[in-house]
């Protein structure tokens, strides 16, 4: 029995967090959703899968749009065509409510509408006995553990599967222990919220989402295509994201901006249309010349527009990084004498005037005054960590 596991597709959510967007990348985004489904589908087509499992958050909005809908109900009849059984389960962003649901689905889809957990049973195209035990959110939280619930392996059925939107440990997102769904003994798990690919055991993977819509969700966009035969369980992940996510690193010595572009193409792991994010390290050997050339308007220009013409890789974000000797932080020295500066009691109150003026506040300012040593310290400590920091982020 073969099988595809999605989840955490979040169709109609937004590319969020992204500054600068060509043209080009902008009309990738529009068509995105489709492009996403038609990868599905084309795949499972050409691995010649029995079920398609999906495990939660296919929708992301509260109020799903006719359009959405339509290309979701559109993709789960293409799948009926193909022989291929669709299995689903609502998760804690796409949570069941009949009322947000305006097209009726292809009366051949299984689904899961309760929070009970409900095991299903399913005739093969071969003929061997599936069983299929899930739940579905109703609500935006599920605060219980479910894997309590769910039953232990049917023994009179050739494959017993288990689809599980959740999170480990203490958490509103029905959380569970690894242990209690090992205990059921089932030939495999397919769980669904965590957006990254994710083995936990032989038998229970979490597939990630296939298109990450955030700028920290890099390298993902993962699904799971597994085989279960004679008691094995094979599963591996395939790449099917139409726009792949990836931060690149270059350390800048006298590159030219062409050698800069192909070392970039070198970098990317996926030969689609993959999003970068670009982080230019300079050192103390950095050419002076090539330094200021990429720093320029012209070239971030470049990047972020006329790279997209024609090619397969859209940089979204430009960074820099500085070695630290470009950076003048607080030396003991100067910590010293700002410190011995902010002693003096006249000094020390002016910069809280407001709070010593508050009688009210008196027994709090009198133990200020007492501490004002120990204050100044932390805060001069903690300015010197920010300093850093923005170091980092340049």
């Amino acid at each position: 029995m073969k099988f595809m596991h999605i989840a955490d597709l979040h169709l109609d959510r937004p590319f969020e967090g992204i500054q600068h967007i060509s043209s080009f990348l902008q009309e990738k985004f529009q068509e995105n959703s489709a492009q996403v489904l038609e990868n599905i589908l084309q795949t499972a087509i050409e691995e010649d899968i029995d079920f398609l499992l999906i495990v939660g958050d296919t929708f992301h909005q509260a109020h799903v749009s006719y359009e959405m809908q339509e290309l979701w109900v559109h993709f789960l009849q293409q799948l009926i065509d193909e022989g291929i059984q669709p299995c689903v389960v609502f998760g804690n962003h796409d949570y069941y409510d009949p009322a947000r649901y305006w097209l009726t689905w292809p009366e051949e889809v299984i689904y899961w509408d309760s929070e009970e957990v409900e095991t299903k049973y399913i005739e093969s195209a071969t003929g061997e006995l599936i069983a299929i035990s899930a739940f579905s959110y109703c609500h935006a939280h599920i605060k219980e553990e479910k894997a309590t619930q769910f039953p232990w392996r049917d023994e009179e059925v050739d494959y017993h599967l288990g689809l599980y939107h959740g999170q480990q440990g203490q958490n509103e997102y029905a959380p569970f222990q690894l242990e209690t769904l090992k205990s059921r003994g089932y030939d495999y798990w397919a769980l669904g919220h965590i957006h990254r690919y994710q083995l936990l055991s032989e038998r229970i993977a979490y597939s990630g989402t296939i298109q990450g819509k955030l700028r920290k969700e890099w390298n993902l966009g993962r699904a799971i295509i597994g085989e279960l035969n004679a008691g094995r369980c094979d599963i591996r992940p395939v790449l099917l994201s139409p726009l792949y996510y990836q931060k690149i690193e270059i350390t800048i010595t006298n590159q030219t901006i062409a050698e800069l572009i192909q070392e970039m193409h070198q970098q990317c792991l996926y030969q689609g249309d993959t999003v970068v994010d670009v982080e230019l390290i300079f050192t103390e050997e950095s050419d002076e010349a090539v330094k200021e050339e990429l720093e320029s308007a012209d070239f971030r220009h470049y990047l972020y527009q006329g790279l997209a013409t024609g090619e397969h890789l859209f940089v979204i974000s430009l960074r820099y990084r500085y070695p630290s000797s470009s950076f003048h932080f607080l030396d003991e020295k100067l910590k010293e004498e700002i410190a011995q500066h902010y002693q003096e009691e006249e000094l020390f109150s002016a910069v809280g005037e407001i709070i010593f003026q508050d009688e009210s506040l008196a027994p709090y300012t009198k133990m200020l005054m007492q501490n004002r040593h120990s204050i100044i310290e932390e805060a001069l400590d903690s300015l010197e960590e920010d300093l850093k920091e923005i170091q980092d982020e340049n």
